[in-house]
């Protein structure tokens, strides 16, 4: 059973660092682009979420009461998983005197 939460712990650790390089403000802010004696800056929003789960079980599942029956079979089992979106969201316009935010 500990080598099972292990298991599960190292998933998702992997998995969140993955999904934490993500969140690197390199991401969210573009290279900035000079046109007509202005910076543009593109500008993202990124979104990800993770989720996961485990397990471990003895017995056979009785389909009819949807329980277990007992001394019957065994099981384990781990799970994770993740998702990111990165999407444009506007560009900053960087002029002599002012700054302004160009949503999409």
């Amino acid at each position: 059973m500990a080598q099972e939460r292990s298991s599960t712990v190292e998933i998702l650790s992997g998995i969140s660092e993955t999904l934490r390089s993500l969140t690197d403000p390199n991401r969210l802010l573009g290279t900035p682009v000079s046109v007509q004696g202005r910076t543009l800056v593109p500008v993202a929003m990124i979104a990800f979420g993770l989720g996961g789960g485990g397990g471990a079980g003895e017995g056979r599942i009785n389909s009819r009461l949807l329980s277990l029956t007992p001394g019957s079979g065994s099981g384990a089992g781990d799970g994770g998983g993740g998702g990111a979106s990165l999407s444009p969201v506007g560009v900053i316009e960087v002029g002599e005197s002012e700054s302004k935010l160009h949503l999409i």
